[in-house]
């Protein structure tokens, strides 16, 4: 297939669609850093319902942190127990702060401004009784390379949507590829799935992490919890957290946790539940709104039958009957694990889908394509993009419009999509 322009069409204003196959474009606005070196001991910052905070792992008390030069102690998130053999510290950045740091080690805070924003997801190695992943190799797992690029990038924020643990069954005997793979939700699963790998990028930059359905209460849950749910540390493992929003540099950006979302099946605890969530997602919309969510509730594509068709979830179908709120005017999310856009028809009412779900872990069926709405079997559908490689995503302002590109792990282009922007009022 040729390089090839799509016209299309958001809420709001019209959006153009690019796409490139694997071409030996480097990412656009690249700054040539050098990579971030993997710290000894995992430190970052992240948003959290109340604000920025700095978390660290600890084998034993909980250091200080240096903010702007004073030693601030740090209190314990979580202590060790059977399963996770440390500790996880954390401590509020107070607004305003100029630097911190812990154990020397130097952490990113707020930006002036959010015009560099990196995404990936689905990011584990997946060992699993139906599907075994080659994690020793970075071709078959490239998360360490996707992590080294993201933090040369340098990106004022990144945004994991979710999918972090794949690891959840004993490697298969006499398997090289996985050889004393630790599995489960455990520390050193989530030392070996996430941690260690995404070590580079995790000092980068501020980050937004997303819950997704492996972070369920019956697979990996707790570990989700003990190290970044982006509120207060519970007892037992909620099947349910409640939306925020942050105010991001103009733009009203809306937090919500559809990890248990049915994705063919649902139930009526969970259309009352998502209901419910969707009505305070609406009284947080203002016109121009993004919405993160790990699981693409605007609806993605699939290969079914050996052809692609744009799917919706049956909780979104049966909750809200398919309708998000008006003012939402992006959404972003993975649980897919291939690059995706889905850009609908202008009297839709649809937002855009942008799905980031190629970070790692195996890859579903699909080709790096553009595919119509009649191809997709769904009138609404202007366009869909599919990427089919293993990689990350980025999002940058350009004077009106706000400009995605799904980056391949070899450092082409898969895709580029660009959506109105600014076009959020508080």
């Amino acid at each position: 297939m040729n390089r090839s322009d799509v016209c299309a069409s958001s809420r709001r204003a019209a959006a153009i669609a690019v796409l490139a196959l694997l071409s030996l474009v480097p990412a656009a606005g690249a700054r040539q850093a050098t990579p971030v070196a993997a710290p000894a001991v995992p430190a970052w910052t992240q948003f959290a319902v109340d604000g920025l905070v700095a978390r660290t792992i600890s084998d034993g008390a909980c250091p200080d942190i240096e903010i702007d030069g004073a030693a601030v102690p740090m209190t314990q998130r979580a202590a060790p127990d059977a399963n996770f053999a440390t500790a996880v510290c954390e401590a509020p950045i107070p607004e305003g702060a100029m630097s911190a740091s812990i154990s020397g080690q130097a952490l990113h805070l707020l930006p002036k401004s959010f015009t560099r924003v990196a995404i990936v997801g689905d990011t584990g190695c997946r060992i699993a009784p139906d599907w075994v992943q080659d994690c020793a190799d970075p071709e078959q797992w490239p998360l360490a390379e996707i992590s080294r690029q993201i933090a040369a990038w340098q990106p004022d924020v990144i945004l994991h949507v979710g999918d972090y643990v794949y690891r959840e069954a004993a490697c298969p005997v006499g398997n090289a590829g996985c050889a004393g793979s630790p599995f489960g939700d455990t520390s050193a699963t989530w030392d070996a799935d996430f941690f260690g790998p995404m070590g580079s990028s995790l000092a980068a930059a501020p980050w937004i992490f997303l819950r997704g359905n492996h972070e369920n209460c019956d697979r990996e849950g707790m570990g989700w919890f003990r190290y970044l749910d982006p509120g207060a540390m519970p007892l037992t493992c909620q099947p349910f957290t409640e939306p925020f929003k942050l105010p991001v540099d103009g733009i009203n950006v809306i937090i919500m946790d559809t990890a248990a979302v049915g994705d063919v099946k649902t139930t009526p605890e969970l259309n009352s539940e998502f209901a419910r969530q969707f009505a305070k997602v609406a009284e947080m919309t203002t016109p121009g709104s993004w919405l993160l969510t790990h699981k693409p509730v605007a609806g993605g594509i699939l290969r079914l039958n050996k052809a692609e068709h744009y799917v919706s979830y049956a909780t979104v179908r049966e909750a809200v009957d398919n309708t998000l709120p008006d003012g939402i005017q992006v959404v972003i999310s993975g649980h897919i694990h291939l690059a995706e856009a889905v850009l609908f028809e202008a009297d839709s009412g649809r937002p855009a889908q942008i799905i980031a779900g190629h970070g790692g872990t195996l890859l579903d069926p699909g080709e790096t394509a553009t595919f119509s709405g009649e191809l997709l079997e769904n009138p609404e559908v202007d366009a869909g993009l599919i990427g089919a490689s293993y990689g990350w995503m980025t999002l940058v302002p350009e004077g009106d419009r706000l400009t995605a590109t799904a980056i391949a792990v070899d450092g082409g282009q898969l895709f580029r999509v660009y959506l109105p922007y600014p076009a959020a009022t508080e």
